[in-house]
């Protein structure tokens, strides 16, 4: 999946455009979405391999919790460990 800012004034106003790109027509990122990993991660590592509650409710619910941690401990990992990850989130509420 590619997502392009067409519009080039969007990343020249933007307070963060010289870190996140220096193009002049603005900025494109590419996304490779692969669903297996997440996926194979919680059942095997987190061994959800079953779900608790019953309904559909009940199985959003665990799997939006399952992927909130998912995504909470690859954050920690691109980001370096649990005090670089704290280190970020003091120098966002500066």
């Amino acid at each position: 999946m590619a997502y392009r800012i067409t519009d080039a004034a969007t990343c020249s106003g933007c307070i963060h455009y010289s870190v996140c790109t220096n193009s002049k027509s603005g900025r494109k990122i590419v996304r490779l979405t692969r669903v297996e990993h997440p996926f194979g991660h919680m059942k095997r590592n987190l061994g959800m391999t079953d779900f608790l509650l019953r309904g559909r409710e009940g199985a959003q619910a665990e799997i939006s919790i399952a992927t909130t941690c998912f995504n909470i401990v690859r954050m920690i990992t691109l980001i370096g460990g649990v005090k670089e990850l704290m280190g970020q989130v003091v120098a966002l509420q500066s």
